[in-house]
C-alpha cells in the first residue's frame, strides 16, 4: 500500500476520519493501533504514514504516544497526523502536534510540511 493510516478511536469518530481520508487518498490501508501494539519493532513500508487519534484530557491517548515511540520510519516517508477534538480546540491540536509529532518527524523524515512550516 502507498498509504498506511493508523488510528485509535474510542467512540468511532477517529475511525470515521480514517475511512474518509483513505477514500480521499486511495491506495490506503487502515490499521487499528491496538492491533499492532504487541510488535516490538514497527517498521512501516509505505510512502506515507498517517496517525489519526482523538484528544483525551487535553492530550494524546497513552496508546498513541506508545505507538509513536515504537514507530520506525524511513527517512523518505511523509508522516502526518489528524487529531479529532471538540470545536474550538485547534490550538490544543497544534500543541499535540508540536509536542509529539515534530520529534518523530525530525527524527525520521526529510520531507515534511511541519519541518517546512517551522523553517527547519
Amino acid at each position: 500500500m502507498k498509504n498506511k493510516l493508523f488510528y485509535f478511536s474510542g467512540t468511532g469518530n477517529s475511525l470515521k476520519v480514517a475511512r474518509d481520508l483513505a477514500d480521499a487518498l486511495g491506495d490506503a490501508e487502515i490499521i487499528p493501533i491496538p492491533n499492532v501494539m504487541a510488535k516490538d519493532n514497527m517498521i512501516i513500508d509505505s510512502e506515507s504514514i498517517g496517525i489519526i487519534f482523538p484528544v483525551y484530557m487535553f492530550g494524546m491517548p497513552l496508546i498513541v504516544h506508545e505507538f509513536i515511540k515504537k514507530l520506525k520510519c524511513n527517512k523518505d516517508q511523509y508522516i502526518f497526523s489528524v487529531s479529532t477534538c471538540l470545536p474550538g480546540f485547534p490550538s490544543l491540536c497544534q500543541v499535540i502536534i508540536l509536542r509529539y509529532m515534530v520529534p518523530l518527524v525530525l527524527r525520521n523524515s526529510k520531507r515534511c510540511l511541519i519541518k517546512k512550516r517551522l523553517g527547519l
